[in-house]
């Protein structure tokens, strides 16, 4: 009864893992976009004095320069100026830039439910295969202790790489990729479905669509393990069924 349990939680995990994965995956990857662009031009930025000031002082914002970003579109460049603070006086005309687009403001992601239960399930896989290591009684097959280890890697590896995705998305600093390019994180811009348009390319669809047919795939892996755990009460329990029948024909 233990084992048969056991391959229940192993198989609500699969099924939560399929939920993180077809709906908060694939939803933060249609809501978030990377392209490749770079700087075609510098705009010097200045405000005209108060009246009260003298003619004679500087009109020019100091390191109000800043960068003219271009990127690529099926229907051709498209160009704007990146008008922050931190973006001054940093670029030339020439460097290559990583846009970094998210449709939401927040700073901080908000807890998930997904998460959440799936922590929980794999806290007891954990605690299945230490129980059955070191409290007598509790035996699992070779099979189990396998199946329930590969559960446990494909998890966290979807846990690891779904955070690093939203850590790279959320962090709102210009920061240093390893390719060397500069990345530019802009929050919710304007007119947001049109940059989803033009940035939804082939890679990112190919991204959504993993994410969708590895949850779809969690999904009919915990089918197949729900119905390998009940198959043997279901069987046992139609022969004790059938034997009823046959001695109640006797008598």
């Amino acid at each position: 009864m233990l084992i048969d349990v056991y391959n229940v939680v192993i198989a609500l995990t699969l099924a939560a893992t399929g939920i993180l994965l077809v709906r908060d995956y694939a939803r933060f990857l249609t809501g978030v976009h990377s392209i490749k662009a770079s700087v075609t031009s510098i705009q010097q930025v200045f405000l005209p004095p108060p009246t009260e000031i003298s003619p004679c002082v500087n009109r020019f914002v100091v390191d109000g320069y800043y960068p003219v970003v271009q990127y690529n579109t099926e229907s051709g460049p498209v160009s704007f100026t990146v008008t922050d603070q931190e973006t001054s006086g940093r670029f030339h005309i020439g460097d290559r830039i990583r846009l970094r687009v998210t449709k939401t403001r927040r700073k901080e992601n908000r807890v998930c439910k997904s998460f959440t239960l799936l922590g929980s399930l794999l806290c007891l896989l954990i605690a299945g295969l230490l129980a059955s290591a070191f409290v007598d009684g509790i035996q699992l097959n070779a099979a189990q202790i396998v199946v329930a280890s590969f559960v446990l890697a494909f998890c966290l590896l979807v846990i690891a790489r779904f955070k690093r995705d939203q850590e790279d998305f959320h962090s709102l600093d210009m920061v240093q990729s390893q390719t060397g390019l500069t990345q530019l994180c802009l929050s919710e811009p304007t007119a947001f479905k049109y940059w989803r348009t033009a940035m939804m390319d082939r890679a990112q669809l190919n991204k959504v669509r993993s994410s969708q047919f590895f949850g779809f795939a969690c999904f009919g892996a915990a089918a197949v393990v729900v119905i390998a755990a009940v198959y043997p009460s279901v069987t046992s329990f139609i022969d004790t069924a059938a034997l009823f029948d046959t001695l109640a024909s006797y008598t």
